[in-house]
């Protein structure tokens, strides 16, 4: 391949890159039009572009439209890319897990939506788990809210809907719930109160990894959280400073 032919292929893979990007910020979706303004390149390259990634799964159509979203083929390069990580932080899941003696989860953002990459469940009578392969909106639990909290406002307001989803006796609002993100990066810790399941509180912590950014999250029915609720936060801390340490993963 002749250096010039090696420099364009460069450029297109770019690119694609941008396109890829472009589409994990626009959940809706976006048309070849839009595509075409947004990464500035012609729009018969951007439909190249697009249609080699749509038959890689990577992104897929809207409906009759003609628009374009983010394909499931990225969850699952998503989900390949996580086997070492959960590797690496299920000894200090099951540690947390084991002291709180609640059920733990590893999750991570996928666009708009939460995606959980592990969960220990704490046997007892009464416990909370969320499955493994799970995706919910990102807004609808701490995991998701303190990984919103590190992502700019623009895309905060993006990825909460006007008519948010919330439980039963939820006082919480849009408007609430984007200052409450906003109020995480002050606290470090996301914590949701039975405002979108009924029953379940949590707690969430962030960590920026070699793999991206996760987080790490206590699940507890809310009749033992209201009492335990100061010392879930302090081993969560913990268990956060523990993980980026000794795992030598950044901040």
């Amino acid at each position: 391949m002749s250096g010039e032919n090696r420099e364009s292929g460069i450029k297109v893979l770019h690119k694609a890159v941008d396109v890829l990007r472009q589409l994990s910020n626009t959940p809706s979706g976006m048309s070849l039009s839009e595509l075409s303004q947004s990464v500035n390149f012609p729009r018969s390259t951007v439909q190249r572009i697009v249609a080699t990634l749509e038959s890689e799964l990577l992104v897929e159509q809207t409906g009759k439209g003609g628009g374009y979203r983010m394909g499931p083929g990225l969850g699952l390069l998503l989900q390949n890319t996580q086997s070492d990580l959960v590797a690496s932080t299920r000894p200090f899941l099951r540690n947390l897990s084991s002291e709180v003696r609640e059920s733990v989860s590893l999750a991570t953002l996928y666009g708009d939506k939460l995606h959980v990459a592990d969960c220990i469940i704490y046997e007892r009578d009464l416990r909370v788990s969320f499955p493994v392969g799970l995706e919910a909106p990102c807004y609808a639990t701490a995991a998701g809210q303190v990984l919103m909290s590190t992502l700019p406002d623009e895309l905060i307001e993006k990825y909460i809907p006007e008519n948010i989803i919330v439980a039963r006796g939820s006082k919480v609002t849009r408007d609430s719930l984007i200052q409450q993100i906003k109020k995480i990066r002050e606290t470090g810790i996301g914590i949701d109160e039975q405002d979108h399941i009924e029953g379940v509180c949590t707690f969430s912590a962030a960590l920026k990894t070699n793999f991206g950014k996760f987080s790490i999250t206590i699940l507890s029915p809310a009749i033992r959280a209201k009492y335990d609720q100061d010392f879930y936060i302090e081993k969560l801390t913990a268990a956060k400073i523990d993980i980026e340490d000794r795992l030598n993963f950044f901040s």
